[in-house]
């Protein structure tokens, strides 16, 4: 099976397998494997009530790790909804880094709830 139609199937990834593979996409630094990413973004998205404070934290790290610019917005906008419900969830290191991605978005100039960030 391609990784092609493997992706195709990630409605039944589980949402720490999702959350480990946009880990895995970020950490390799690939760009060519922008559309992979971006697809298991917006399945992120659409079952983010599922996902553990841990994978908002890695999927956050992921977004602002691979996307720069305005493409990361929808899903970040969608964690930013998502983490202050597990608020008491998140350990240490998962708050810090999604604490980071969050800041990371802003200094890219694309803030968590997509609003741009004003130039000086």
């Amino acid at each position: 099976m391609t990784t092609r139609a493997r992706l195709q199937r990630r409605s039944e990834l589980e949402p720490q397998h999702v959350a480990n593979s946009m880990w895995a996409f970020a950490t390799l630094h690939l760009p060519h494997c922008a559309p992979s990413l971006d697809g298991l973004a917006r399945e992120a998205c659409r079952r983010v009530d599922f996902f553990k404070a841990q994978e908002v934290s890695n999927i956050a790290w992921s977004m602002s790790t691979a996307v720069q610019g305005a493409s990361w917005v929808p899903t970040m906008v969608v964690l930013a909804g998502a983490a202050p419900r597990r608020t008491s969830e998140f350990k240490a290191q998962e708050l810090v880094n999604t604490m980071w991605a969050f800041a990371a978005a802003i200094e890219h100039g694309v803030c968590a709830l997509g609003v741009r960030r004003q130039k000086k």
